[in-house]
């Protein structure tokens, strides 16, 4: 796996970033691996430590009619980006491996890096308040002309009409904030790459390098084609910047539908309840499991019926699921850990501040109540 390191100014809306040179071989050994990035000054103070997942899966496109299932593939290789805040006092940068034990990969001075800028117009879409304690979603597109950003528009607004139409999302839609990027640079998207069939693949460099000009919690890439393709990268548990989704730009189509699959990849961590054709794998998500399916047995009104993903892996619900094929709906399953991740934003909502002026119309008020019902005695 190629780990490229950004780095951001004090304002990630920024039309600047860092950027390292080259890039830092990490090999990974386990099914959730885990790199630390330590900040430190001269005399190793520790300044700034953050610790990412690399996402594990990149999960295959949902087949479309007669087409052949393709299995989840490990990300053994690939490019996976961190972004990180620029602190003055810095004098390098480590980099752990948290995968056995702390094992330090690489070390980075501010002599080895060099300033790129980024590219694209940045649109708030939705705004629900402060990024810190909402989840924030990015859109980026691919392969639209000079003349086509109105179609990207419209595309954007199509998914998130989708958004709205779906459980567990309408509820709780007032913790997202959405971004639109007219982004100029290509972000090098080809459709049906590998030898798969509606397969995506991206420069994920130049996704993130497209992307820093917003914060973000998830992204999304349209890719204007016509062709059927999805695609999602996953880091076990769900959530995070570091994975993103990859949908094709028929909306007039099933892409809409693509994209909500996606994204309970990406977003979710959740995994493919249709049938790989393989016999047996390791249930790396919550909405697989091995027979008697105890993740869920205390959820009501499900059950446990094959195949999830792989042939001894079972499900909690037959063909009802978008995660399975597209309908407009999670299972109960699916859309608890999606309820899960949401209620992280949920429970991160500031309290509202009365402030001085509300206390004090909240006392006339009471000394009103009390008068009148003094009068009435």
């Amino acid at each position: 796996m190629l780990v490229h390191v950004y780095f951001h100014e004090k304002d990630i809306r920024s039309t600047e970033i860092w950027m390292s040179k080259g890039c830092h071989q990490v090999p990974l050994q386990t099914q959730k691996p885990d790199l630390m990035f330590q900040m430190m000054t001269a005399d190793d103070t520790i300044i700034y430590e953050q610790t990412v997942s690399v996402p594990r899966y990149k999960m295959p496109p949902l087949p479309f009619q007669d087409e052949l299932p393709v299995p989840a593939t490990l990300l053994t290789d690939g490019d996976f980006v961190v972004t990180l805040p620029v602190f003055d006092k810095m004098d390098h940068l480590i980099i752990h491996s948290l995968e056995t034990n702390v094992e330090t990969i690489e070390m980075i001075r501010p002599g080895e890096l060099k300033l790129r800028k980024t590219s694209g117009t940045a649109v708030t879409i939705i705004d629900n308040g402060d990024p810190a304690y909402n989840l924030d979603i990015v859109f980026l597109g691919d392969d639209y002309g000079p003349t086509e950003w109105g179609k990207f528009r419209d595309d954007v607004n199509a998914c998130i009409d989708e958004f709205l139409r779906f459980s567990p999302y309408t509820d709780d839609f007032y913790l997202f904030n959405i971004y639109r990027i007219d982004n100029t640079v290509d972000l090098d998207c080809m459709v049906t790459c590998a030898g798969i069939s509606g397969a995506i693949c991206c420069n994920s460099a130049s996704i993130y390098t497209a992307a820093v000009k917003v914060p973000y919690d998830e992204i999304i890439v349209i890719v204007n084609s016509s062709t059927y393709a999805g695609t999602s990268t996953v880091t076990i548990g769900g959530g995070g910047p570091e994975s993103y989704a990859m949908v094709y730009g028929n909306m007039a189509a099933y892409a809409t539908l693509v994209m909500i699959h996606e994204f309970g990849h990406s977003f979710g961590g959740l995994m493919d309840e249709y049938d790989y054709r393989i016999a047996s794998g390791t249930p790396w998500g919550p909405n697989c499991d091995y027979a008697g399916c105890d993740s869920w047995k205390d959820l009501s009104g499900v059950g446990c019926y094959p195949v999830c993903s792989y042939g001894n892996l079972f499900k909690s619900n037959p063909r009802t699921c978008i995660m399975e094929s597209l309908r407009r709906e999670y299972c109960p399953v699916c859309a608890k850990q999606l309820t899960k991740l949401l209620d992280v934003y949920a429970n991160m909502q500031p309290t509202p501040d009365l402030g001085y002026k509300s206390i004090g119309i909240l006392l006339i008020l009471l000394c009103s109540a009390f008068l009148l019902f003094y009068r009435k005695m």
